[in-house]
């Protein structure tokens, strides 16, 4: 059996009249009529009687008379949806040999659902109106029996995203589009959310209130809502159904007159439960998750700072025991609540210093707990196993976008998907599957995290625990539903997907707004010049994919791709320019105002293409939306944010060379350096640097002692850098020091290299090299798993290569040495006591009075423990909040321990023992001496 959708004419779309749901069938019968106009050029007509004609039949099960006949007479089978959540189910059938596509829905928005899937299987993306994505036009369309099918059950209850810290960006391109955020804005809202098959949402609340912002009924957009079944919820510190800046429109002058003055229950207690009564009033019909509880105005604690714990507790007791008698009385006791553990609130909910706190209290029995993230992707504390599964269940309230300490980020995509799946996973695996919310600023241009988390919450089973490293699949299926239609060659749809895994694991490296000119190593290790090849790099990939995209997809691949890529790696390599433009001016280095060049070039870059972002792109369609300002954060918000800052220094007439070694903190201009170590096992290539502090070029001559390879044995230096690659001869086998002399004029650097030979050691040893040993977790030797625990290697997850973290991630190893266990190989040249710096992903404890511990061994020596959040960083609610070590570790996207280790000369075996649950290890630092400052850490160093 098949169904011809358009051929000559389309087909119909039946919407019965006189169901319950029918304005919300409809209005999404419309868009879906309106998808296949845009694809085939024929619109459908939306019908409410069943014709001797083809027709898409769109009905909620057990609201439909025709449904019941057609039941009856054996045509479809409603059976399969019976118990079933969100379900609905897609049938062929005939009715007096005319073709009928029937959609049932358990539910309104299950239904709505089906609907949205027809979109889907004509090629009208999520992102149609969002992103500017054009389907592939058709001249017909038929479906045939695989249209057919029964959807599962989603995997998590509800599901949505916030929109939130919406000025400047969105609430710009709002008023410029819309007027106002009305119900003709959240129409495209809710069809975004729909066609990501959620249910649930948070409005945008920093100068709108949904309840009032209707622009001829102010009720408009909760109708609305209602109507497509979908669960309008509000921000964890709107309780009641009450919009943030509702407040200020109807607070009276005096406490408990009226609605009262303070937003504070402890002195306008009358005042306020007449607001939230009278909230409940009017929103009563409406198809609500209530938020309860009560925090302080503007995202802070109601009573200061000052406050004791006892306080906070027994007042938000009273107002949340008040606030259920609101609920009841107003009838609206039949209405899911949801309580947010965020921030001050999740101490209130543990307790501590001998307070018992809400979390046994049996007046949250009936309410969703919503967990939170430490708003920088990281989830704090878990439900524990005697909570997991309690009756209303756990909620978690993640981040795409942040306005707040330690600095707010708001402007393109900074939050790679691996990190999003092992995060969010971890919370699943925990009992986390009532409630997932996240908060997705502007909507633009967290396309890619949205989408993935919303089909995470739909489909965890396919996508989940049991699929680690797979989120490239999504990556490559995301690509072709936005670029398929016109892209047909594999090749450009993979090296779109590879711009798009390299700018966000950049930007999650450091996220663009704390990106400044000191935060990678401007010598060390190279990063600087290593991040510049990268950004470079894939600058120019990103440049050379625009010139073969499409014109049909152009705009989508500007705003999707291009700009996040191009914009975001421009702005990196303002600060990574400015840094080397600063420190050759500290030597007055002709070069340093080429830098300077290069800078005021980005500069003016980052504005043409923010400009085109807003004002050409798509027509202007997104005029306002590419407003958020990101580059160099001075403090938490955007106040005092700038460019990064070089000047024009002025050369000296004469000339006079300058070298660098690599690594090295100096140039010089006479005297002996030192190029790291070189290593038969490594074969290292090392650079010297040669510069010019003055205008005058000037001639250079090298020479290296037997065995030293140098690309340049002479040439001149003007006003750029000639770099030196250095080498060892593979016929050395001998460890050697030697020296290369390089002169200019009457100027002479000698240059001493050092070359150890190769060891015998077992293979897989990493090699000490000027003093340390850098290994990249994932690079074992051996690994042991312990009562069906393992450790599982999570890739393209970190600062550098990947993570290693165990599986299933549900258990403490308290019992130290008693747990899964990593083993590396290393050699050292001398005995002593070693520090070993363990690095990991910036995970927060997750359960209240743990920390982040890990254990260490060399050989069979004693057990070390290290641990990533220290004692006196540790504050009750799980994890370290506002604390100097939580800051440096979001920003640096990183934590660390270290321990102390007694290593013999030579061989030598560590071994990494998991403790607390949820740990994700990314590299180990063996060192004697000092550690050089880097931000990513040493290179790996060579292995046998």
């Amino acid at each position: 059996m098949t169904f011809t959708l358009v051929k000559e004419n389309a087909a119909q779309i039946c919407i019965d009249s006189h169901a319950a749901d029918y304005k919300g069938l409809k209005h999404v019968a419309k868009i879906l009529a309106g998808d296949i106009l845009t694809v085939t050029g024929k619109e459908p007509e939306i019908v409410e009687q069943i014709q001797n004609v083809p027709q898409i039949v769109a009905a909620t099960k057990g609201t439909s008379d025709i449904l019941a006949k057609w039941e009856e007479e054996k045509k479809i089978d409603l059976s399969v949806l019976e118990g079933k959540r969100e379900v609905f189910m897609v049938q062929l059938i005939e009715e007096d040999g005319a073709e009928k596509l029937v959609i049932v829905g358990t539910e309104t928005i299950a239904t709505l659902y089906g609907l949205y899937y027809i979109s889907e299987n004509i090629g009208v993306s999520p992102w149609v109106y969002w992103a500017d994505v054009v389907p592939a036009p058709k001249k017909e369309i038929v479906f045939d029996k695989s249209i057919c099918t029964v959807s599962k059950e989603p995997s998590v209850r509800y599901r949505g995203f916030f929109m939130n810290d919406e000025w400047p960006s969105l609430g710009n391109f709002v008023m410029h589009t819309f007027g106002d955020f009305n119900e003709f804005f959240y129409e495209k809202v809710f069809d975004l959310l729909l066609r990501l098959k959620g249910n649930y949402f948070w409005p945008a609340m920093w100068s709108a209130s949904l309840p009032l912002d209707g622009s001829e009924d102010p009720l408009a957009i909760l109708k609305l809502g209602t109507e497509l079944g979908i669960t309008i919820g509000q921000s964890h510190h709107e309780p009641l159904t009450r919009a943030s800046e509702e407040w200020d429109k109807v607070k009276t002058d005096m406490n408990n007159i009226g609605y009262g003055k303070d937003w504070n229950y402890y002195t306008n207690k009358e005042g306020l439960y007449r607001y939230w009564e009278d909230g409940m009033k009017r929103d009563k019909d409406f198809k609500h998750m209530i938020t309860i509880g009560m925090r302080g105005e503007r995202d802070t604690m109601m009573l200061g700072e000052n406050s004791t714990i006892q306080e906070n507790v027994e007042l938000l007791r009273e107002i949340i025991t008040d606030q259920n008698k609101i609920i009841k009385e107003t009838g609206c006791e039949n209405m899911p609540k949801m309580l947010a553990l965020y921030k001050e609130v999740e101490g209130f909910y543990y307790g501590g210093n001998g307070v018992k706190g809400l979390r046994s209290w049996d007046g949250l029995d009936d309410t969703i707990l919503l967990l939170s993230d430490d708003n920088f992707g990281n989830v704090r504390t878990l439900p524990t196993k005697d909570l997991k599964d309690r009756k209303p269940g756990w909620g978690l309230y993640y981040h795409f976008d942040y306005h707040g300490s330690p600095i707010s980020y708001e402007w393109v995509n900074s939050t790679p998907l691996p990190k999003v799946w092992e995060q969010v996973t971890m919370a699943y695996e925990y009992g986390i599957r009532d409630l997932w919310i996240v908060n997705v600023g502007d909507i633009r241009p967290d396309e890619l995290p949205l989408s993935y988390f919303m089909a995470l919450a739909y489909d965890f089973e396919s996508m989940g625990t049991g699929h680690a490293n797979e989120t490239d699949l999504f990556l490559a299926s995301w690509v072709e539903q936005q670029f398929g239609a016109h892209i047909k060659d594999e090749e450009t749809k993979k090296e779109i997907a590879d711009v798009l895994r390299e700018y966000t694991r950049i930007h999650g490296m450091r996220r663009p707004e704390a990106m400044n000119p000191k935060v990678y190593h401007r010598s060390h290790f190279n990063e600087t010049k290593r991040m510049i090849e990268r950004c470079t790099k894939l600058m120019q990939q990103t440049e050379n994919l625009q010139i073969k995209i499409p014109e049909a997809s152009k705009d989508a691949f500007y705003g999707l791709v291009y700009y996040p890529a191009v914009a975001g790696m421009n702005l990196q390599l303002m600060s990574l320019h400015a840094a080397l433009a600063n420190w050759y001016a500290e030597y007055e280095l002709s070069v340093a105002n080429t830098y300077d060049a290069l800078v005021k070039e980005e500069i003016e870059r980052d504005q043409k293409l923010t400009d085109y972002y807003n004002k050409e792109m798509t027509g202007g369609k997104w005029d306002g939306m590419m407003l958020s300002p990101h580059a160099c954060f001075v403090t938490w918000n955007d106040e005092g944010w700038h460019y990064p800052e070089t000047k024009t220094i002025c050369i000296n007439t004469m000339s006079r060379m300058m070298i660098h070694a690599e690594n090295d903190e100096m140039f010089v201009s006479g005297g002996t350096i030192c190029l790291p170590e070189f290593t038969e096992i490594g074969g290292e290539t090392c650079e010297i640097e040669l510069a010019n502090a003055g205008a005058v070029a000037y001639d250079f001559k090298v020479q290296a002692e037997p065995g030293i390879c140098v690309s340049q044995t002479e040439g001149t230096v003007s006003n750029d850098i000639v770099t030196l690659q250095v080498t060892i001869a593979k016929k050395e086998h001998k460890s050697f020091e030697r020296t290369i002399t390089i002169t200019a004029g009457n100027q002479k650097v000698n240059v001493k290299v050092r070359f150890k030979a190769a060891v015998n050691v077992p293979e897989g040893t990493f090699i000490e090299r000027d003093g340390m040993v850098s290994i990249e977790v994932a690079h074992y030797t051996e690994k042991a798993a312990f009562e069906g625990y393992d450790f599982k290697e999570l890739e393209g997850y970190g600062k550098t290569l990947s993570s290693m973290k165990i599986y299933p991630c549900d258990r403490n190893f308290d019992e130290i040495g008693k747990a899964p266990c990593l083993t590396y190989r290393v050699y050292v040249e001398e005995a002593g006591v070693y520090m070993l710096k363990t690095i990991t992903a910036p995970t927060n404890n997750l359960e209240d009075g743990r920390t982040m511990r890990y254990a260490a061994q060399i050989g069979n020596g004693e057990i070390k423990v290290g641990d990533t959040i220290p004692k006196e960083n540790y504050n009750i609610g799980g994890g370290p909040w506002e604390r100097k070590s939580w800051s440096m570790g979001v920003l640096n996207n990183s934590h660390y321990g270290i321990t102390g280790h007694d290593l013999e000369a030579g061989y030598n075996e560590i071994h990494i023992y998991g403790v607390e649950a949820g740990l994700a290890l990314q590299k180990l630092v063996l060192y004697r001496g000092g550690l050089e400052e880097s931000y990513l850490g040493p290179q790996e160093s060579p292995r046998a």
